[in-house]
C-alpha cells in the first residue's frame, strides 16, 4: 500500500473504533444538541494513545468535548508508526461527530 492509503485506511478504521466507543451525552441528546468535537492525541512508541485532549472549536459541547476523549481513550493499542524502521511518536488529530439520528 502505498502512504496515502495506509493513513486513509488507518483513518477509516480509528473513525470506525472512535464511533463504536463514543457515548451521546445525555442532557445533549435530550437537549436535541449536535456538533463536532476536536480530538489531539499521541500514538506512543509502544502503540498507546496518550495526550489525549479535546480542543475548544466552539462546535460541540463540553459534554460532547469529554465524551469524545473517552471514546479516543477506549481504542485498543495500535501498531506504532515507525521511521527508519523503528517506532516513534505520531501527533494525531481528529473529528468526532455528534449528530442524532
Amino acid at each position: 500500500m502505498s502512504r496515502e492509503q495506509q493513513m486513509k485506511c488507518f483513518e477509516e478504521q480509528m473513525a470506525k473504533a472512535v464511533n463504536k466507543n463514543a457515548v451521546y451525552p445525555e442532557s445533549d441528546l435530550e437537549d436535541g444538541k449536535q456538533g463536532m468535537a476536536t480530538v489531539s492525541f499521541i500514538i506512543d512508541e509502544t502503540g498507546k494513545i496518550v495526550e489525549v485532549k479535546a480542543l475548544d472549536n466552539n462546535r460541540a459541547t463540553k459534554a460532547m468535548q469529554k465524551a469524545a476523549e473517552a471514546a479516543v481513550r477506549k481504542v485498543s493499542k495500535l501498531t506504532p508508526a515507525k521511521q527508519g524502521g523503528k517506532p516513534v511518536r505520531v501527533k494525531y488529530v481528529m473529528p468526532v461527530t455528534f449528530k442524532i439520528r
